[in-house]
């Protein structure tokens, strides 16, 4: 693999950049909701926390790291 083949700066750098946002929503969600949020896990804000940590922060920075190592792999094995 060479740099040349890699995918541009700003194709994984979106989900590296949009990802903080999700966690920040979650960070503002617990502060809103107080100490209430950890009575139970079935409420739905811990499951809305829940779902903005995964699927928002982790997913995001997940994706960004898959564009930005698979990418020239996928490239160069279509191109063999």
């Amino acid at each position: 693999m060479s740099f040349e083949s890699a995918p541009p700066y700003t194709a994984p750098l979106w989900f590296f950049l949009t990802a903080p946002l999700f966690a920040v929503l979650a960070g503002l969600l617990i502060a809103f909701e107080g100490p209430d949020i950890f009575v139970s896990r079935g409420m739905p804000a811990v499951l809305a926390v829940t779902h903005l940590l995964t699927l928002g922060f982790m997913l995001q920075m997940m994706l960004g790291a898959l564009i930005q190592i698979s990418a020239p792999g996928f490239l160069m094995t279509l191109l063999a």
